[in-house]
């Protein structure tokens, strides 16, 4: 169905092709980022249409573009947000591409990037364009913001422009990376999820202590990769707690009911709430990523992932360290982290704790006129769809402007014909690649929600 006043896709689909195209060109693995040549190449594009735009560096190199379409104060306000910088690129001769070399093929645009998030980035641009060549009106502003840093915590970017330029990125409602695909849940049966909320982050160094020795004679030191090897087999084995919030109960019901129907509300309440809700979970979700997904939006997860200790194979480490990623819930804080080290068995006084990074968790309400209009453009677009609300185990932006008042969700929308599933195996992955379509697809879906939003003549 297309509304009034909204061009059809095909008009524009092979510009956002080749907007996407052209960002992944510009190299922007973070560390150590280098945004700033595809801020500015934003920038061109805006400025060239008669929109303002300005790219602000946090320090050289370390550029976000921010643009705005003014409206008469009449409206909400609404930030369209992204960012430009990539993870490295693993395993290269593996890939199928070049993976900045912008190929379009197979009806696909590949490339690092090309899901996480430069995709999101050339549309939100498309939308901005779109609009702004219409001429019409607006009642609310229409904020855009492709930002550095992402991928490294956000300091350079979005953190920035929150402390620096908040203005520049506060609005009322925020559509930003982090959910709106399509999840395939059997022949016919698909979900729509709309991330609300995002667990917390707390980065720890621990560093263990020990006596260097001759590697002849071990039991004359106090190995500490042993007692750093102790840990991590501690916190491996260790069962955090399980902790339901209002959003990962909704989200789990619902997939179940849209998948089993009614009786999906009784298997939700066993997966959720039974003791052996483990067991359950392996039961019902036999592939170990799904299984792994759910549980991470069930309990705090405390992951080591980096260990480093001696120098010579001759020598007994006298130190060792080792770095942990803690992911926390809504309504948990670090010392909960703490403590579950300790419940895990870690003699934290025997430790030297660094804090390296840290983020509260966050999220947005949703029964608000906004994820209303989410709601109605996805009936539009993919009618008899369930929307769900859920959380993310990882994090994003959305923090950082949730802490400027705006209600923010993770809303990326692509192709009921490319499954959620695989779009989420591809970002950081080898052959990150995006069809088509769901440029346009999300595209056309954004314009719609923008033009309701900021209010649109004829919207």
């Amino acid at each position: 169905m297309q509304s009034e006043g909204v061009p059809a896709r095909e008009q524009y689909e092979q510009e956002v092709m080749e907007f996407l195209a052209e960002l992944i060109r510009f190299d922007t693995t973070n560390p150590p980022g280098n945004e700033t040549a595809a801020a500015e190449f934003l920038r061109q594009k805006f400025e060239a249409e008669g929109i303002d735009a300005e790219v602000v560096e946090s320090e050289p190199g370390r550029g976000s573009v921010i643009a705005r379409l003014p409206g008469d104060g009449s409206r909400k306000s609404l930030l369209l947000l992204s960012h430009l910088d990539v993870v490295p690129v693993q395993e290269e001769p593996r890939w199928s591409v070049e993976p900045f070399a912008g190929v379009v093929q197979d009806g696909f645009v590949w490339g690092r990037g090309a899901v996480d998030c430069k995709s999101l980035a050339a549309m939100n641009a498309m939308v901005m364009l779109l609009l702004k060549r219409s001429g019409v009106r607006l009642g609310g502003d229409l904020l855009y913001a492709a930002v550095a840093d992402e991928e490294m915590g956000g300091a350079h970017g979005a953190g920035f422009l929150a402390r620096e330029r908040p203005q520049a990125v506060r609005a009322d409602y925020t559509i930003n990376e982090g959910g709106g695909f399509f999840f395939s849940l059997g022949p016919g049966r698909k979900i729509f999820a709309i991330e609300t909320g995002e667990k917390g982050i707390l980065w720890l160094r621990l560093k263990f202590k020990g006596r260097p020795g001759h590697g002849s004679m071990p039991k004359a030191a106090d190995n500490a990769l042993v007692k750093l090897s102790d840990a991590v087999g501690k916190l491996s084995r260790h069962p955090t707690p399980k902790a339901v919030t209002p959003t990962v109960r909704e989200f789990i019901t619902g997939m179940l009911v849209a998948q089993w129907g009614t009786r999906g509300r009784t298997m939700a309440r066993l997966l959720l709430d039974s003791p052996l809700s483990g067991v359950l979970l392996r039961r019902a979700m036999r592939d170990p990523e799904r299984v792994g997904q759910v549980d991470a939006m069930l309990r705090m997860t405390i992951s080591p992932n980096v260990a480093a200790a001696g120098g010579k194979t001759n020598i007994v480490p006298g130190s060792a360290t080792l770095t942990c990623d803690c992911r926390l819930l809504p309504g948990q804080s670090k010392e909960a982290v703490y403590a579950e080290l300790r419940r895990a068995g870690l003699n934290l006084a025997d430790i030297e704790i660094e804090e390296l990074e840290s983020a509260e968790p966050s999220w947005s309400a949703t029964d608000n006129e906004f994820y209303q209009t989410l709601e109605d453009v996805l009936e539009e677009v993919a009618p008899g769809v369930p929307v769900l609300p859920f959380l993310i185990p990882g994090t994003s932006d959305s923090r950082f402007v949730r802490g400027l008042g705006s209600i923010a969700y993770g809303f990326q929308p692509a192709s009921p014909e490319e499954d959620g599933s695989d779009l989420a195996r591809r970002v950081h992955g080898v052959d990150e690649r995006i069809r088509v379509d769901s440029l346009s697809f999300g595209t056309d879906v954004i314009l719609r929600v923008a033009r309701r939003v900021v209010g649109a003549s004829g919207a």
